[in-house]
């Protein structure tokens, strides 16, 4: 059997709020369906981050359920797995479970509300000879997401020790050695005995394969489709949907086909000191026509900016903003604040390494340190605008009594 995974297509994504970039998320998502629709695997995976948001606008949707039903039409079945991006905060029904019900030959499922077992016996999908597990994401901070992989992977390990034939480990999960450490959930040896592991969330390409007797045979991450990031900018990672062959004793990786839609370019630090706009905007017209020259298809160039304390960020933002009309470039500034002479730092670089902010809320609030982690948890989602993310740990402060702790030490009711 043949299968094509894919992961954190980010259907909807609009990075820096430019509408072409939504664009591009969206062709690379469409290239992905005509490969898909092309090589006519048995099974498509998509595993976690689906969608960019659990609400997204209306045409994304429309424009999801076409793609999907093109795919599921010409008999291919389709899996996908949640993500923190397509899992709300509340205990509500996800998009994906929506589409499974909705599409014949999607299948996304997600349990709450049972036992560990349970949720695991109902993740089970059987497809001609292979079973396919897909781990059931839940939407908390890493310590809690750490706590619970370690109590439900040795459930699928006995369920997955139970059936004959092919077996496929679907996740959306941080695995230790493709991201920072505290962005990482499991080490791959933890995850199920099985032919294949299915990831999600690292984005970009990476595989492991067994080298004892733990572990799956082969765990791949296929890695993002668009750099949403300036990091991602910055990696040579390629992106894109792997073809997999799970007939013979081993999986085989058939083919790993590359999806860029754009070309992203990081281009050298420009440092301004002082408010000289005019020649600001020169400087920024050689590093545009030196980064491009010879390049023929969309462009999109990141330029790290360091600026003094007498520079206006709005000034230099509306600089960008004119050449990149006059240019017909998509050109974004990454603007940092000089914090000693010779030397850039973000304002959250500057504040991290001079205190830890976990003992002062602990000592301001009075809070154990889990609490304490919480609310900087939440701190951050509303920082970044993940509300579903901040929803899911107002109710688990909540579920603990924390917030009318913490109301109850402020004199608040």
């Amino acid at each position: 059997m043949q299968i094509v995974h894919v992961s954190d297509t980010h259907l909807g994504a609009k990075p820096y709020h430019i509408n072409r970039l939504q664009e591009h998320v969206i062709e690379a998502f469409d290239t992905v369906i005509d490969y898909v629709i092309e090589a006519r695997p048995r099974v498509m995976i998509i595993a976690g981050d689906v969608i960019d948001r659990p609400r997204p606008e209306t045409h994304i949707l429309l424009h999801l359920i076409r793609k999907l039903k093109e795919v599921t039409e010409r008999g291919v079945k389709v899996i996908l797995a949640h993500g923190e991006h397509d899992t709300p905060g509340r205990r509500d029904k996800t998009l994906l479970e929506v589409l499974s019900e909705a599409i014949d030959g999607v299948y996304a499922p997600r349990i709450t509300g049972s036992t560990l077992e349970e949720r695991v016996a109902k993740s089970m999908i059987q497809v001609d000879d292979t079973t396919i597990g897909v781990y059931q994401f839940v939407k908390t901070h890493v310590e809690r997401q750490r706590e619970y992989a370690k109590n439900i992977m040795p459930l699928y390990e006995k369920a997955f020790s139970r059936v004959d034939g092919r077996k496929v480990f679907v996740a959306h999960i941080g695995v230790e050695g493709t991201l920072i450490e505290y962005a990482t959930h499991v080490n791959p040896r933890d995850l199920p005995s099985v032919d294949y592991a299915a990831l999600g969330h690292h984005h970009g390409r990476w595989y492991w394969k067994r080298d004892g007797s733990q572990g799956p045979l082969m765990a791949v991450y296929p890695g993002s489709l668009y750099p949403l990031t300036i990091r991602e900018a910055r990696s040579n990672d390629k992106r894109g949907p792997i073809l997999v062959d799970l007939s013979g004793d081993e999986p085989v990786i058939q083919e790993e086909y590359n999806v860029e839609v754009a070309k992203h370019i990081v281009t050298r630090e420009i440092t301004i000191p002082t408010p000289e706009y005019i020649k600001v905007e020169q400087r920024l017209r050689e590093v545009v026509a030196n980064s491009t020259r010879g390049i023929n298809k969309d462009v999109v160039l990141h330029v790290p900016v360091s600026i003094g304390i007498t520079v206006s960020r709005a000034k230099i933002e509306s600089i960008f903003i004119k050449l990149s009309r006059q240019m017909n470039k998509i050109i974004i500034p990454h603007i940092r604040l000089t914090a000693t002479p010779g030397e850039s730092r973000s304002v959250e670089d500057v504040i991290v390494a001079s205190v830890d902010p976990i003992e002062i809320i602990k000592t301001t609030y009075k809070v154990s340190k889990e609490t304490a982690k919480l609310i900087l948890a939440l701190k951050d989602a509303l920082a970044s605008g993940d509300v579903e993310a901040a929803d899911s740990i107002i109710d688990e402060l909540t579920q603990k009594g924390e917030l009318l702790k913490l109301a109850n030490s402020k004199g608040l009711r």
